[in-house]
């Protein structure tokens, strides 16, 4: 992969409540709409064993990520997140300066 537009990654790293009863249908339910968003180009997410977990989405632009933040089903999977889901996370965004894969 090479890019020569910006690109943009949010970063996001989570400690999982173990107790979070819903916190993967919340996540299904944010998949399928995510991948509707204007601007979204893919995810990949991985958790281990003990709860640490990290989410890379890749959008086209700063507002692409601002308009899905501010998504009223987003912002009601968010509200979940902060009271029964996490522990705690961590949101980074950051502008992609340069990519490339091993085979191109």
């Amino acid at each position: 992969m090479q890019t020569n537009n910006a690109q943009y990654v949010v970063v996001f790293t989570s400690i999982l409540n173990p107790d979070a009863e819903a916190y993967h249908q919340w996540g299904k339910q944010m998949e399928s709409l995510v991948v509707q968003q204007p601007g979204y180009i893919s995810h990949k997410s991985f958790r281990n064993p003990e709860g640490l977990g990290v989410t890379l989405s890749y959008w086209e632009s700063l507002e692409a990520i601002r308009f899905w933040h501010t998504n009223t089903q987003h912002q009601q999977a968010q509200a979940y997140g902060k009271k029964e889901a996490y522990l705690e996370y961590t949101i980074e965004v950051c502008e992609i300066k340069r990519a490339y894969s091993f085979p191109n």
